[in-house]
């Protein structure tokens, strides 16, 4: 029989678009979202057209309650920032939400023990309520994500691009670091290979697949398809995962806020001043120069695991004392 939190967490998953063979609380999940928006925020692995769903599986198997999973991660923060368009430069007076992530060390007996922790999630309307699950933010609205240094640093060794950006944040993004999360950003080489180049491809297809409505997850913006014709937002972070992948597989750096040129080209898609027809021209040229950088580069094929790992033993054994 299922504990009371137990049966909270299963009412959360089956809520989901997954598929569970379930074998008491050894779950082997298949999700049927295939790289689509998992907890409102980014695609696991897109590129792939796939997604080994690690935070579904951790749903079904832990029973550590929502108060103790927001202690693990508030007390354990190591580095966290402003994120969102606002970190990219590309925000709206008026429109937009407040995006923050950030990177927790949890206890010893989440890593070495049998509990488990791999993230925090925090969605609050303007008012301080809670965004219902689903629910597009707004204005004034905050969500918050805290992933563990554990699964952050597995998402970043295969260059999620979302989870890259907290080593290029500049210092007026970060609202919280120690000499952990700083001696992390030092290390950021560790995580920067051409295996980025891909992924940054792969989220950049499945923006602008959205864009032409030929793949599910995030709803278009009804919105800005009746002023503009078309959904600019897509548009836009389509465009700017091209240039942002395109710098850093040729300097090894992601610049944010994006430089003004490129700022400037992003802003005028997501304002509707750019045709849809001349955003996919050019998506389609971003694309090329994109995958030429990537075959180009002269970062490494693959991250070196042993040294992430030799890092990740350093950051956690320093931080436990």
């Amino acid at each position: 029989m299922d504990t009371e939190a137990q049966q909270t967490i299963r009412r959360k998953f089956d809520d989901r678009t997954h598929k569970a063979f379930d074998t008491g609380w050894q779950t082997l999940t298949l999700c049927g979202r295939r790289g689509n928006w998992l907890n409102g925020k980014e695609p696991i692995d897109p590129g792939t057209g796939t997604v080994d769903c690690e935070e579904c599986l951790a749903l079904m198997t832990t029973t550590t309650t929502t108060n103790e999973v927001q202690q693990i991660a508030m007390n354990g923060t190591i580095l966290s920032i402003i994120a969102g368009s606002t970190l990219h430069g590309l925000d709206v007076a008026g429109q937009d939400d407040l995006d923050l992530m950030g990177i927790c060390i949890e206890p010893p007996e989440y890593v070495i023990g049998l509990k488990r922790f791999e993230q925090y999630v925090e969605r609050t309307r303007s008012d301080g309520t809670p965004q219902p699950e689903g629910a597009r933010s707004g204005h004034g609205d905050r969500d918050l994500v805290i992933y563990s240094l554990r699964k952050w640093a597995k998402l970043a060794a295969k260059g999620n691009p979302t989870t890259l950006l907290p080593l290029f944040a500049p210092r007026p993004h970060i609202t919280h670091g120690t000499s952990e999360g700083f001696d992390l950003r030092r290390n950021r080489h560790l995580f920067i290979t051409k295996q980025a180049g891909e992924r940054f491809m792969g989220y950049l297809l499945g923006q602008r697949s959205r864009l032409l409505g030929e793949r599910g997850g995030a709803p278009k913006r009804p919105e800005l398809i009746e002023q503009y014709g078309y959904d600019t937002k897509f548009a836009m972070h389509a465009t700017r995962l091209a240039l942002q992948g395109i710098e850093l597989m040729s300097r090894g750096q992601i610049t944010l806020p994006m430089p003004g040129s490129e700022q400037m080209e992003c802003m005028d898609i997501r304002l509707g001043r750019t045709s849809e027809e001349r955003v996919l021209e050019r998506l389609e040229f971003l694309e090329r120069l994109l995958r030429v950088a990537t075959d180009e580069s002269t970062l490494p094929e693959h991250p070196d695991m042993d040294a992430i790992n030799a890092l990740l033993i350093e950051l956690y054994q320093g931080h436990w004392g």
